[in-house]
């Protein structure tokens, strides 16, 4: 009867210890998972740019601009303005990103031209040269004054995506994305899947729920967002176009 015993507890130590190495093998995620902690980043809204009074018309798409001051002299959501975002201490700059006529992204928070360049109408009725062409500088005027100091500098200026991505190839991006094209993640796609897994690694993608689904299911180390959650994690500081923002996995 020991004999019995002592065999049955040996099977049922087998079967305990066969159970466990299982359950190591395939959790060990679980076994060890440790909670993740976010330091916030220091993030710039569209760059290192002046301060500034903005009138939006949500209707039209076109947000006009009293400059507070002229300092740093550069235009948002340029080359030269995030990279000065960089220089100035940012860890995450983040971008607004329409779509064009010819199906690229350029850098423009509005879909309506009017208001900030020599330009007039939607944003997407504009091939990426023809947007070259315009100055986003003209229409900044300084607040109480009738002058407008970066006109006649903005031509040129209006980067595609690739150009911020080449040019800032191991900086943090946030990449908004503001045209509402039911085509958006598909052409975003295309343009991501020329980079390497460590430059997915450093992006944030923000935008309309289909967007955002699309680009998880193509890039799952791509970090993705709702906007309602890019409001969230996000905490103005006292420097205008600056906040401190918390990410996650």
């Amino acid at each position: 009867m020991k004999r019995f015993r002592s065999f049955l507890n040996f099977k049922v130590s087998i079967v305990l210890i066969a159970i466990a190495f299982v359950l190591y093998i395939n959790h060990t995620d679980l076994l060890f998972a440790k909670e993740t902690k976010h330091e916030p980043l220091l993030l710039s809204h569209r760059g290192a740019h002046p301060d500034y009074v903005l009138t939006s018309d949500e209707i039209n798409g076109c947000s006009e601009i009293q400059l507070a001051n002229t300092e740093p002299a550069s235009i948002e959501n340029t080359i030269p303005a995030i990279r000065a975002a960089y220089e100035a201490g940012a860890e995450i700059v983040e971008v607004d990103l329409q779509q064009t006529r010819d199906g690229n992204f350029v850098a423009f928070r509005d879909w309506n031209l009017d208001c900030r360049t020599n330009g007039t109408g939607p944003i997407w009725d504009y091939t990426t040269e023809e947007l070259k062409q315009l100055d986003i500088g003209y229409g900044y005027q300084l607040e109480g004054d009738n002058t407008y100091p970066f006109r006649g500098d903005g031509v040129g200026l209006i980067p595609t995506l690739e150009e911020i991505l080449n040019n800032f190839p191991e900086e943090r991006l946030l990449l908004h994305i503001q045209s509402r094209s039911t085509s958006d993640g598909e052409r975003l796609a295309n343009i991501l899947e020329s980079l390497s897994t460590e430059q997915l690694q450093t992006l944030i993608v923000t935008g309309s729920h289909a967007t955002i689904t699309y680009i998880n299911e193509r890039f799952p180390s791509v970090q993705i967002m709702t906007k309602e959650e890019y409001q969230e994690f996000s905490t103005p500081t006292d420097r205008s176009g600056w906040s401190t923002f918390r990410s996650f996995d």
